[in-house]
């Protein structure tokens, strides 16, 4: 058995490296990384584990290396992300410097050219590709010359480095009970929450659809058994969970299985409130009102782009007309909707881009986010901005808040897709017909807290751009 730490590392800003999409936090809320919850239940099994995430408890880089020594941990395994990877790096090198230690790295920015990564981060031992798999165990029992499905690692006097490649997700798989009580979870916030406290939860993993965007899809698509699900709820009760953010990238997917999960969520009493991620063409009245019997609040859709030519190029096989239609449906169901669009895509022109500011003001939202176009690691969006001279193939520092730059389109330059992302914040969200609407649905005191605390957060960070 090993003393194995599980790690969100410390940083500058309130970076958000999780499920293999690294950003800049819009406000300042804080949500449980999927990724350590998983793994707790995985480590767990075989292994002492210590829970630090740096972040939400706001630990400067020298006390988290003090608290990782007074563990002494024989492993580390720590996020890392595109948006945080210089600040990773040099945190990286001062825990290896003040520790020996071994560490098992999992991020965006290892999904792509990943030996080349780990020769100018020689601190980092092993990556690891895939949260949900048993590949963490047989990292940590002893790396040997064959390959391991799903991590990177160095081997050998030499430092040769093994990659075992990324597998896709078999279309069933178990994980182990993950161990929210090891979490802060008191510390974690989310925009959309009406209960507290608040944790996050995986029903499945990766995604069936094939957004060229999005890196989620290359990584397959498995379901978690129903049994598994209702033991974690089960604990959460018990540990007087209110809250739930589901993180399955499109929740509904398997429309009679998600009937029985909300069945199953409406057996406990008080009952849980929740919010997730999905897709227009995947939910209908039914599923709806079986969502919102269950506690469902809020759903986020990505919808992008005000352009139909646009979401079909990109494979986002989606159409506006049934975008509209499934959000007057969670409107009759009493869910509030939240959408993100994204703006700067190559080829898009300013007129494109302002077609999809429009639909976000004419859309019945209640709340948006709006992301320039990152061409992350592993996508074919990256393929193509690469071979098109929109980016160098050496850019790894990437924000889809845009505080960190944003990537000229053919069309518009960097500094356009800002001002454009400025702009469409404020105009959202100052309109005095949208705030008396805020305003006259808040449902709780975390709910009033959160709008005030985030809303004040949003329109700073629409204010602020490089």
């Amino acid at each position: 058995m090993s003393r194995v730490a599980i790690l969100n590392p410390p940083g500058s800003r309130n970076y958000i490296r999780d499920y293999f999409c690294s950003k800049l936090s819009k406000s300042r809320y804080k949500s449980p990384p999927i990724v350590m919850l998983m793994l707790s239940g995985i480590l767990a099994e075989e292994h002492e584990v210590m829970i630090l995430d740096a972040i939400v408890e706001a630990i400067a880089p020298e006390p988290c290396v003090k608290r990782l020594q007074a563990w002494r941990p024989d492993v580390v395994v720590t996020l890392v992300g595109a948006a945080s990877w210089d600040e990773d790096r040099a945190f990286l090198k001062q825990l290896k410097h003040g520790l020996d230690t071994t560490v098992i790295a999992i991020g965006d920015v290892l999904l792509e050219d990943t030996e080349a990564r780990m020769r100018e981060a020689p601190e980092i031992d092993a990556a690891l590709f895939n949260f949900v798999t048993p590949a963490i165990l047989t990292l940590i029992s002893g790396r040997s010359g064959q390959p391991i499905p799903n991590t990177c690692y160095r081997f050998g006097s030499h430092g040769e480095i093994i990659n075992g490649g990324l597998r896709k997700s078999p279309i069933d798989f178990r994980v182990p009970r993950p161990r929210h009580e090891w979490f802060p979870l008191a510390r974690y916030r989310f925009p959309f929450m009406v209960g507290h406290p608040l944790t996050a939860m995986l029903t499945d993993y990766g995604c069936p659809f094939t957004c060229s965007f999005c890196v989620i899809p290359t990584l397959g698509f498995g379901l978690r058994p129903l049994e598994d699900l209702k033991d974690e709820l089960r604990a959460l009760h018990e540990l007087k969970v209110r809250e739930i953010f589901f993180l399955d990238q499109t929740f509904g997917v398997r429309q009679d299985r998600t009937l029985a999960l909300c069945k199953m969520l409406e057996e406990f009493s008080p009952r849980f409130h929740w919010s997730c991620f999905s897709r227009a063409d995947v939910l209908n009245a039914e599923l709806l009102s079986a969502m919102a019997r269950a506690g469902c609040h809020t759903i986020i859709f990505g919808v992008e782009s005000g352009s139909d030519e646009t979401l079909a190029h990109y494979h986002k096989k989606m159409n506006l007309k049934r975008i509209r239609e499934t959000l007057a449906a969670c409107r009759a169901a009493g869910i509030r909707v939240a959408a993100t669009f994204m703006l700067g895509l190559p080829g898009e022109t300013e007129r494109q881009a302002r077609a999809t500011i429009r639909l976000a003001l004419e859309l019945p939202l209640d709340y948006v986010a709006f992301n320039v176009a990152i061409p992350r690691a592993g996508t074919e969006l990256r393929a193509q901005s690469i071979a098109s001279g929109l980016i160098d193939a050496d850019v790894k520092t990437m924000d889809q808040s845009g505080i960190q730059g944003a990537m000229s389109t053919r069309e518009m330059s960097a500094a356009k897709v800002l001002q454009l992302r400025r702009e469409a914040i404020r105009r959202f969200y100052l309109r005095p017909a949208y705030l008396l609407r805020r305003l006259l649905t808040l449902r709780s005191w975390w709910d009033l807290r959160a709008q005030v605390v985030d809303g004040v957060g949003v329109l700073m960070d629409g204010l602020r751009w490089k």
